[in-house]
């Protein structure tokens, strides 16, 4: 996290590079690079931490076997509190289950 911080910052400015260095920090503190909890991780931090997670369980391009989408959600679900941002876990999922609304239909 700290190289991929360091290679965006000058292309996409601080904020982006933050939100990159703490995606992997932990809503209880137990994640890295420096330990953050709760509200000290930027909420972009936070956003993306579940999306990454997401995709990393249920995406074919990753580097395993990919699950099935209904399982990334019951994994984000089972974070919520200790890995995930509980409420930002919960809009997540209610996000995912509704249907896309594409503009003029």
């Amino acid at each position: 996290v700290i190289v991929g911080a360091a290679l965006v910052e000058p292309l996409l400015g601080i904020d982006v590079a933050r939100a990159v260095l703490c995606h992997h920090e932990r809503i209880d503190g137990a994640g890295y690079p420096h330990q953050l909890r709760g509200e000290d991780i930027p909420l972009v931090s936070r956003i993306v931490q579940i999306g990454d997670t997401y995709v990393a369980i249920s995406d074919a391009e990753t580097y395993q076997t990919p699950g099935s989408p209904e399982g990334a959600l019951a994994a984000i679900r089972r974070g919520a509190g200790g890995q995930f941002d509980p409420e930002l876990a919960i809009r997540f999922e209610e996000m995912m289950r509704t249907p896309a609304k594409l503009p003029g239909r």
